[in-house]
């Protein structure tokens, strides 16, 4: 069976247990829109009648809404592409509002004894019940707006010096723009890409290098990636490794459009670089989660003469990395969490549940770890206290 077709085989069941969350969220919410519902009837319909059936339509909302919402996320799993006006009247929204049930739910989970025992002692009156709910799914939904049309487009450029063992003096203030995670789909707007490949263009850095997971899912993007990859421009050329997302629906044709566009694709090999009469090997190696990694092969030309540095989607691939000797390594597939304590990332976010390096720099014997937060997103589009970026690594020899 072909890698493609395993992953393939993984996703439906995937897709089962979203659909099952969201089926609960919406469940789980059933107070909000009561609490919604009953505030709107007490304020503009007076009328017993009309009352009582706006009190009944909250009970009718979960299962259309779960409906809704599970079409659109599993449409989601095969990205298409599809109408700009379709994206942003009926994709984003139910991204908005799935984004915003996940906090609610939490809220009203975690609020509901506090409020019970409020209620107990007097503190507050019967219709706090209603104040604290609509007020848990108000506060999320503020949350997923700014975090799906606000913090996620809004990606900053960070430069910064690495120091690394035996860097060459020659090769100095070397710099090298990293991308990560595009994530290029029915969800990605052209204008964020343009602006994406103006700020890598305009960092003049000497060479740039890619992390991989350049699609969501789907292959009707690809031409569409390599277009991108196309336009990026460095005297020292571009680079890149494949991520799990290029091989979702398989990587072969997406390949063949990478080396098109000039890229150097670097699939368990590497590329000796050459400036001012010094020299790096730049390795590569290829995706760890459908088991086409190898290390070994990746490193086959290293030299104890010059500096290492090795692009490798998943960092936990770093402590290989490190003790094989390799200077830096270039890593992404994390997100950051993608949601995380603003200010706290590395400590707080979704990525500390399956991921030792989360996110920044790290540290081992005389190595170099970078996990880039990566400028798309997956799952829901949204962005919370992690921002994307465009990273600028600034190589320095270390004293």
């Amino acid at each position: 069976m072909k890698r493609s077709e395993k992953v393939r085989r993984r996703r439906p069941n995937f897709v089962t247990v979203v659909l099952i969350v969201t089926a609960a969220l919406q469940l789980l919410l059933l107070p909000v829109w009561v609490s919604l519902f009953g505030e709107i009837a007490r304020t503009f319909a007076p009328t017993l009648t009309f009352g009582t059936l706006f009190h009944a339509l909250p009970y009718l909302l979960p299962l259309p809404l779960a409906l809704y919402l599970g079409w659109r996320i599993q449409l989601g799993m095969w990205d298409e592409k599809k109408p700009a006006l379709v994206v942003a009247l009926v994709d984003f929204p139910a991204y908005i509002h799935f984004s915003a049930s996940l906090l609610a739910g939490i809220l009203v989970v975690a609020g509901t004894p506090i409020v019970f025992l409020l209620r107990l002692t007097h503190v507050v009156d019967a219709r706090a019940w209603s104040l604290y709910f609509i007020g848990a799914y108000a506060f999320s939904l503020a949350l997923a707006l700014y975090g799906t049309l606000v913090r996620r487009p809004w990606f900053v450029v960070e430069e910064k010096d690495v120091a690394v063992e035996g860097w060459p003096a020659a090769l100095d203030g070397l710099r090298i723009a990293q991308l990560s995670d595009l994530h290029i789909g029915s969800l990605t707007s052209k204008s964020l890409v343009d602006r994406w490949v103006e700020a890598s263009n305009s960092a003049k850095a000497d060479l740039i290098v890619l992390t991989g997971d350049y699609v969501t899912s789907g292959t009707v993007f690809h031409q569409e990636i390599a277009d991108i990859i196309a336009r990026l421009h460095a005297p020292l050329g571009v680079a890149l490794v494949m991520g799990n997302h290029d091989y979702f629906g398989g990587g072969e044709p997406l390949l063949t459009l990478l080396r098109k566009s000039g890229a150097r694709v670097l699939q368990n090999e590497s590329e000796i670089y050459e400036k001012n009469g010094a020299s790096f090997l730049l390795a590569g190696v290829d995706d760890t989660w459908t088991k086409r990694a190898n290390m070994t092969a990746a490193l086959e030309r290293q030299d104890p003469s010059r500096p290492t540095i090795l692009l490798a989607h998943d960092p936990d691939l770093f402590p290989l990395a490190a003790e094989a000797g390799v200077a830096f390594t270039l890593s992404g597939h994390t997100h950051g969490g993608q949601i995380a304590a603003p200010f706290l990332a590395r400590r707080f976010s979704l990525a500390n549940i399956s991921h030792h390096f989360v996110v920044g720099y790290y540290r081992a014997k005389k190595s170099v770890l970078y996990v880039h937060p990566g400028l798309g997103t997956t799952g829901p589009p949204v962005r919370f206290g992690v921002a994307p970026a465009i990273a600028i690594h600034r190589m320095r020899a270390a004293r």
